[in-house]
């Protein structure tokens, strides 16, 4: 199987650029971006800092499978897909920030930050996904021809004497019912029944060489004839190199537009850090997808509460470096595509940071 990926993405922020180059390590993230051993105190309250003083790992998060950062602007991905075994395939999406803002509160004993951002975001999705599997196996097939009439004198109460009776039930399989492929019968024509009273010239005609069933052209026909081809089968074993299966795969795709509002909350006092985060979308579906369940689906995801993970304050200095992996734990957790459907998904974490 010959397969190709090829992923493009484009983005008019430097910072996103830079965001994608940087690796996380073990080291602890100061939420005002710098290192220090002493998180520094800070009392006033600030508003919509420089997207360059907003640390990109601190402020990252996922919208239908893309990474965003605080501060980053129009955003645009190609996918391609091809290979022997599937159809050429190309997934876009393009996102589109409306607003983006934060809010922080710092003092002594607690630090907080609001990030929230309004996004559009244009993909094309799956409409239908159909994948062929086709087995071939090397088989020997068994059949079958079953020829029996036995017809006498009738002996049963109600027989007149000296006549003849047939004592199999007159059947035989219909030669234009087989099919071709599975050579398997798909219909029986029926004649004279089991004790029926035959003429003594069909009972004299079975004598004749070769299997018979009555005379040519006559109105009666007796006795067993089934011509099975195929009555079962099993591998063979000589000719498994001919065996193979092949899969094949096509994709129906569609374009679906979004409005999508992000959340997130990130909270820290003297002991751990908390991360409450929420995404709700608006879907823009096709006139004949608006049903009641939809419409329903739609505004529920704009009524539930948001996700809430609130800290106490204590009663020494709020830290500011948080652990890496209360960041990475949150862009890592595996949730259900929105782009398709308006839900709304929450969170919150804890985190003990490290030492200074």
């Amino acid at each position: 199987m010959f397969l190709q990926r090829l992923t493009l993405t484009l983005s008019v922020s430097a910072l996103a650029l830079a965001a994608s180059l940087a690796r996380a390590d073990d080291k602890a993230v100061i939420v005002e971006g710098t290192v220090e051993k002493t998180a520094p105190t800070v009392t006033a309250p600030e508003r919509n800092p420089a997207s360059g003083r907003v640390v990109p790992l601190t402020g990252r998060f996922v919208l239908n499978d893309e990474y965003f950062d605080y501060g980053q602007g129009p955003k645009f991905s190609a996918l391609s897909l091809a290979g022997s075994s599937r159809e050429w395939d190309l997934e876009i999406s393009g996102t589109h920030p409306i607003h983006q803002s934060v809010h922080e509160t710092v003092s002594e004993q607690l630090y907080l930050r609001e990030q929230e951002g309004w996004y559009f975001q244009l993909r094309n999705v799956d409409r239908r996904r159909t994948t062929k599997v086709t087995r071939r196996e090397a088989v020997d097939i068994y059949g079958f021809q079953l020829d029996l009439t036995v017809t006498g004198g009738c002996f049963f109460p109600e027989s007149a004497p000296g006549t003849y009776c047939t004592y199999t039930p007159s059947v035989a399989v219909d030669p234009d019912s087989i099919n071709p492929d599975t050579l398997i019968p798909g219909a029986f024509i029926f004649g004279e029944d089991t004790g029926a009273v035959i003429s003594q010239e069909t009972h004299e005609a079975l004598k004749a060489e070769g299997f018979q069933r009555g005379l040519d052209g006559g109105d009666e026909t007796v006795g067993v004839s089934l011509s099975v081809p195929n009555s079962g089968y099993e591998a063979s074993e000589s000719r498994s190199n001919l065996n193979s299966v092949e899969r094949y795969e096509s994709v129906d795709k569609r374009i679906m537009g979004g409005l999508y509002k992000f959340r997130q909350v990130l909270s820290s006092n003297s002991t751990m850090a908390s991360l409450a985060r929420t995404t709700r979308g608006l879907v823009f579906l096709d006139a004949n997808e608006w049903t009641d369940k939809a419409a329903a689906t739609q505004l529920l995801a704009w009524l539930l509460p948001s996700a809430r993970a609130p800290l106490q304050a204590t009663d020494r200095n709020a830290r500011l470096s948080i652990g890496n992996n209360l960041f990475l734990a949150a862009n890592n957790t595996r949730l259900p595509r929105t782009a398709s459907q308006p839900t709304t998904r929450a969170w919150a974490m804890w985190t003990i940071p490290k030492s200074a």
